[in-house]
């Protein structure tokens, strides 16, 4: 039995996107998912807001999309 690797696949599926995101994001975020994934409440969304939100920030700062 071949036992495939989620992260793998979403990297893969992300390289053939027509607009492809950021590779590190999508580690980041599935790293945040795997951590909580046995947790009760599942409480994620706010770490996953901030890393999204850090990453679309403009470097100076002054607009978040």
């Amino acid at each position: 039995m071949n036992k495939s690797n989620p992260l793998s696949i979403l990297l893969k599926i992300n390289a053939q996107l027509e607009v492809p995101i950021d590779a590190l994001l999508i580690e980041q975020c599935y790293a945040i998912q795997q951590k909580h994934q046995f947790d009760k409440e599942r409480n994620s969304v706010n770490e996953i807001k901030k890393v999204v939100e850090a990453s679309i920030s403009i470097p100076q700062g002054e607009l978040l999309i």
